[in-house]
């Protein structure tokens, strides 16, 4: 239904990836719906050092450019419960974005201690998770590329 946020765009502390905003704002319009955009934080700050706000508040201005709908969420605590706890509370997605770190987009078949706290939590996520890649710029030809000259 039109204005639901059924796509579910994770970020955690650290650098914001924001060709994975971008791809939950594309995501939103082929769906006709809203963007749920929940940052997870590990440790609360105080309140002067809040960048939350600032992050979450930057995501839903870039949305209403493009006239998405977007929910602001912010949890502190152990990231994986925190989502998961958060999808319960939300009724799910149908698609989760990634939004976080790239370490975290490892293999789930054999976590291991150590790993990034997303493999170990990806399985019970109920929805399709997917993320982007940055893109990178292909290097420019300089120079012009061999004639072949055909013969008649």
């Amino acid at each position: 239904m039109p204005g639901d946020a059924d796509v579910l765009l994770v970020l955690e502390d650290g650098p914001v990836r924001e060709h994975c905003i971008r791809l939950a704002f594309e995501l939103a319009k082929r769906l006709s719906c809203g963007v749920d955009a929940l940052l997870l934080r590990t440790e609360a700050r105080d309140a002067g050092d809040d960048d939350a706000d600032d992050v979450l508040a930057s995501v839903e201005g870039a949305a209403r450019e493009e006239g998405i709908v977007v929910t602001r969420h912010a949890r502190t605590g152990d990231p994986g419960s925190e989502l998961l706890k958060h999808i319960a509370l939300q009724g799910g997605a149908r698609v989760m974005v990634w939004g976080g770190a790239e370490a975290a987009l490892g293999t789930t078949r054999h976590a291991r201690k150590g790993d990034h706290w997303f493999i170990r939590v990806r399985e019970k996520v109920n929805c399709p998770v997917v993320t982007a890649k940055a893109r990178t710029a292909r290097p420019q030809r300089t120079g012009s590329s061999p004639s072949r000259s055909r013969k008649p």
